[in-house]
């Protein structure tokens, strides 16, 4: 039987930046490329596991493969986009994922859950999942690749390598379906992207610089269709894609700052949130001590505002305490407005039966 209290839990890959699954200040799901676990009676062979629970290069890879299941031909993994993570546990106990997230700030948060069993022996799980965006793991720096990794063979065939700054648009649509559905403008040229590597934000009506391999594609409707397939791209966000001001776009502010306290959950963490009227968020996590700052989305920010400021504050009602399910998260929420300040404070369960509040945290998660 599996359980996830944070008592019951014997790994060594124990996770110290995640709020417990009831938190609407939850980061995006990341789904496994692939996964393998195991179990073993005696404890020699856990030497092997990576002291930083992460594997980023092929030797590596081959050395916990060939130890771990000598019997079995080892996969092969695509070490320049994706990287493993590794859990083990005290005991012969079969592990299993409990949460794979991506955080604000490429922050790869992942925690596994284990049964019970004493004794000796351990167990182990290994992830296979993309890392381009990832910059840490658990709140901690992904260190340098091994010197020895060999580096990728160079493509000989007749290439063209580009870089352009301009508008970004999303949602683009071709007679026929020929297009990737994202554009850059620059010049009066317009070239499709191909951001198939990325799990990005909606890049519409934003200017960003990209930078990849140019393909000519022969198309029906489409004579020629110049595509870049991205190998980099950043968004320019002292530049507002439409031409506008953000300040403009959100017109007169109806708050003066929204402050959240997040408590609890399985790793006992404080997350707090401060959102200035501008759009401007800091989130400080004081166990992983990382502290992330960030704009709301123009949109986000603008009907945030209006709910802001059409709520009667002073009359809004909070549902009852709700005390189901283990690890429960406390939320303290301070808003000021020009007539007050409002407090007040609730559990997670709780907090999404409250439209108007459930609504406002889910707005500032969107960025």
């Amino acid at each position: 039987m599996f359980k996830l209290e944070s008592l019951t839990l014997w790994l060594t890959a124990v996770v110290l930046c995640l709020a417990a699954s009831d938190s609407l200040l939850i980061a995006d799901e990341i789904k496994p490329v692939n996964q393998w676990k195991g179990r073993f009676t005696q404890n020699d062979l856990k030497r092997f596991a990576p002291a930083n629970q992460m594997i980023r290069d092929a030797e590596a890879w081959k050395n916990v493969w060939n130890n771990w299941r000598p019997d079995e031909q080892i996969p092969n993994v695509d070490f320049e986009n994706n990287m493993i993570v590794v859990a083990t546990t005290q005991g012969r106990n079969e592990v299993r994922l409990h949460r794979l997230n991506l955080a604000p700030g490429g922050n790869l948060q992942f925690a596994a859950a284990s049964s019970r069993m004493r004794g000796p022996g351990f167990g182990y799980l290994m992830i296979e999942v993309p890392a381009i965006e990832i910059k840490m793991l658990n709140g901690r720096p992904l260190p340098a690749k091994a010197d020895g990794v060999k580096p990728p063979k160079m493509n000989d065939k007749d290439s063209i390598q580009i870089e352009v700054v301009g508008l970004m648009r999303s949602g683009v649509v071709a007679v026929g379906g020929e297009s990737t559905g994202f554009t850059i403008t620059s010049g009066g040229m317009t070239f499709e992207m191909d951001v198939s590597r990325f799990r990005i934000k909606d890049p519409n009506l934003k200017r960003g610089r990209v930078a990849g391999k140019l393909r000519v594609l022969k198309g029906v409707e489409v004579k020629q269709r110049f595509v870049i397939d991205i190998e980099k791209i950043e968004f320019l966000e002292d530049e507002a894609g439409d031409g506008k001001d953000k300040d403009q776009q959100a017109g007169k502010m109806n708050f003066k700052e929204i402050v959240i306290r997040q408590t609890g959950g399985i790793a006992g963490m404080t997350i707090d949130t401060v959102v200035q009227p501008k759009g401007k968020i800091k989130r400080v996590n004081d166990r992983t001590r990382v502290t992330e700052s960030f704009e709301l989305k123009a949109e986000s920010l603008t009907e945030l505002n209006e709910l802001i400021g059409k709520t009667d504050w002073a009359k809004l009602q909070t549902p009852a305490p709700d005390n189901r399910g283990a690890d429960m998260i406390e939320y303290s929420i301070t808003i000021k407005t020009s007539d007050g300040k409002h407090e007040y404070k609730m559990n997670g369960m709780a907090l999404r039966k409250q439209p108007v509040l459930k609504r406002m945290m889910e707005l500032i998660q969107q960025r």
